[in-house]
């Protein structure tokens, strides 16, 4: 995968979480309007929508996925 394509999903990744964060503090903050769950809805279109293997995605996450270990570490302590 090439890094361009790396950076445009990991870009899409974190866009998507401050849209739905976003939409979820306007929605006063409604269940069912939770960042997570509706930012991974975006994403999955996305993917979707441009017929892009999971596996491609997952391969582009990578260095975010090297992160959440040592910050929710970081959060916890």
């Amino acid at each position: 995968m090439a890094i361009a394509d790396q950076l445009g999903w990991i870009t899409l990744t974190l866009v998507t979480y401050m849209l739905a964060l976003s939409g979820y503090r306007r929605s006063g903050p409604h269940p069912l309007m939770l960042p997570v769950a509706t930012g991974s809805l975006l994403v999955m279109a996305a993917l979707w929508v441009t017929d892009t293997p999971h596996s491609d995605y997952l391969q582009a996450m990578a260095p975010l996925q090297f992160w959440i270990g040592p910050a929710t570490v970081a959060m916890a302590a």
